[in-house]
């Protein structure tokens, strides 16, 4: 009897301490995160200088700027997250980011995507064809990429003929700095990219000395847009967020911080 009492006190304690865990650890736990998701709008960012990029630990250009002044513009702060634009993309549809900011609008996008009501910026941004300096391909129209083994972004978009073509050989890569590498070890034959991006991404020796960009050019206007992920608690604020965007470009407080 003695034994039978000692061990039902024993049970009985570690009852008592496992409901306090869940009553103050999970709890806290959940406050935590919905405090969070509530004050801060978590964007899911690809490092694109000069667009944006970070400098002494913070994040710095006109999409960061933009992104701030937007989360000011509802009261909230702003956390950015670094991540290749295909794992930016995937944290956006599964809800693990709240917003991403100067993508292009896809109606693939739009499946697990809220796109503020118009761009905050439409521009030329040239896309080119990078070779190595030494290369005698001749890339002059669309057509002669024709057989080629063509590097990009992953998970990127760039203008609709490219991007539904698949008679091309698209060789997908994380990030920027790999399509280099493996332009100039030979690997591909040829990656796209934006001009503006490129040239900044990439060390002024390698980008003078070692490629140079094929004669063809695409250079149409570009809208970038900012989006909210469906499955984040921010995506009731979207009607909030697309007007105020709308007043952030009529009192052109967002022009002054586009690149020119």
């Amino acid at each position: 009897m003695y034994l039978f009492v000692k061990l039902l006190v024993k049970l009985s304690a570690f009852l008592l301490t496992l409901c306090i865990l869940c009553f103050f650890c999970l709890p806290h736990q959940a406050m935590a995160t919905q405090f969070k998701s509530s004050n801060t709008i978590t964007v899911a960012t690809h490092i694109e200088p000069p667009l944006i990029n970070i400098e002494n630990g913070m994040f710095v250009g006109q999409n960061a700027d933009i992104a701030r002044l937007l989360a000011q513009s509802i009261n909230k702060k702003i956390s950015f997250i670094k991540c290749p634009f295909a794992r930016c993309l995937a944290m956006a549809e599964k809800g693990q980011a709240d917003m991403m900011i100067a993508i292009r609008k896809t109606a693939e996008r739009e499946t697990y995507l809220d796109f503020l009501s118009q761009p905050f910026s439409s521009h030329i941004l040239p896309v080119r064809f990078y070779v190595r300096k030494n290369s005698k391909l001749d890339i002059n129209q669309y057509d002669h990429l024709l057989g080629l083994k063509i590097g990009m972004l992953r998970g990127a978009t760039f203008f609709e003929r490219f991007d539904q073509d698949h008679t091309l050989q698209k060789i997908t890569l994380p990030n920027h700095n790999l399509l280099v590498s493996m332009l100039i070890k030979g690997r591909i034959d040829t990656f796209l990219g934006r001009e503006v991006s490129i040239e900044a991404r990439t060390d002024k020796e390698t980008y003078q000395n070692e490629m140079k960009m094929a004669p063809y050019i695409y250079q149409k206007k570009v809208d970038a847009y900012i989006a909210v992920s469906k499955k984040s608690p921010l995506r009731k604020q979207v009607p909030a967020l697309s007007k105020n965007l709308i007043t952030l470009l009529n009192n052109g407080a967002i022009e002054k911080l586009l690149i020119k």
